[in-house]
C-alpha cells in the first residue's frame, strides 16, 4: 500500500508547486501588460516617457513564458531550451547587424539598452524565448486532437513558427516605430508593414522554424504517461502581448 502511494505523492507535489509558481508569475505578467497598456492610453507625456514598464513586461513575460512550459516539463530541459532559443536567436540577431540577413537592414539605438558584447540588445534573447515557448504553448493547444497523429511535430513547428511572426507583425511596429529600439533602412524591395520591410517577416519566420527544429528534441516530454496540462497560460500571455502591441500601433495611427 505505501509502495503504490508513494510515487503518487512524489510526482503530484512537483506538479501543484509549478501550478502555483505559474499562477503567481503570469499575475504579475497581467499587471505588467496591464500597466504598459495603461501607459500607453494615458494622457501624460511623462508616464508615456518612463521604460521601466516596458522592461518590466518583458522580464515578467518571460518568467511566464518558462513557469507555463515548466507546468508540463521538468525545469532543466526547460531551462536548456530557453538557452538554445536565446542563443541561437540572439545569434541570428547579431548576424543581422553584421552581414543584413535573415532579417534585413537595421541598426540598433541606444533606446534598445545595453548591448552583450557591445552588438546585441539584452532584451533580445529574453524576446526570442517569450515569442517561441509562448506560440509553442498555443499552437499545443489548436493541434490538442491530433497530438497522437504521425506528423505532430512538424504541425508543432511550423505553427509555432507562424504564431511567432504574428506575433512579430505587431511586435515590430511598437518597437521600431514607437520606442525606436532600431532603425530599419532603406531596401531594392519596397514593400513594408507599418515601416517594417516584409524581408524582417520572412527572415522571422525562417528563424523561428530553425529555433524549434533544435529545441523540440528537448521539450518531448520524458515522462509519457503523465497527464497532458492544457497550456492556457501561454494564450494569455501571447494574447495580452498582442492586445498591448496593437494598443500602440492604433494609438500611433490615429496620432498621425
Amino acid at each position: 500500500m505505501n509502495d503504490d502511494s508513494q510515487p503518487a505523492r512524489t510526482t503530484i507535489a512537483p506538479r501543484r508547486s509549478a501550478d502555483l509558481i505559474h499562477y503567481a508569475v503570469l499575475g504579475s505578467f497581467l499587471f505588467a501588460a496591464a500597466l504598459t497598456w495603461a501607459k500607453l492610453i494615458s494622457p501624460l507625456p511623462s508616464l508615456e516617457q518612463t521604460n521601466w514598464p516596458d522592461a518590466l513586461l518583458l522580464l515578467t513575460a518571460t518568467a511566464a513564458a518558462l513557469s507555463s512550459v515548466s507546468r508540463t516539463l521538468a525545469f532543466q530541459y526547460v531551462a536548456w531550451g530557453a538557452l538554445v532559443i536565446g542563443v541561437l536567436g540572439g545569434t541570428a540577431h547579431a548576424i543581422g547587424t553584421l552581414a543584413l540577413i535573415p532579417f534585413g537592414p537595421f541598426v540598433y539605438t541606444s533606446a534598445a539598452g545595453p548591448k552583450i558584447f557591445g552588438v546585441l540588445p539584452w532584451m533580445v534573447p529574453l524576446l526570442w524565448i517569450v515569442f517561441i515557448y509562448t506560440s509553442r504553448g498555443v499552437a499545443r493547444l489548436i493541434l490538442q486532437p491530433w497530438r497522437w497523429t504521425r506528423h505532430y511535430g512538424f504541425w508543432l513547428i511550423g505553427i509555432t513558427a507562424l504564431l511567432s511572426t504574428i506575433l512579430d507583425l505587431s511586435f515590430d511596429p511598437w518597437a521600431a516605430g514607437r520606442k525606436h529600439f532600431w532603425i530599419w533602412e532603406l531596401t531594392r524591395f519596397p514593400y513594408t508593414w507599418k515601416g517594417t520591410p516584409l524581408t524582417n517577416f520572412a527572415g522571422w519566420l525562417a528563424t523561428s522554424t530553425v529555433l524549434m527544429a533544435f529545441v523540440t528534441p528537448l521539450l518531448i516530454n520524458k515522462q509519457p504517461g503523465a497527464k497532458p496540462v492544457r497550456e492556457s497560460g501561454s494564450l494569455i500571455i501571447w494574447l495580452s502581448l498582442n492586445v498591448v502591441f496593437i494598443t500602440a500601433l492604433i494609438r500611433k495611427t490615429s496620432a498621425h
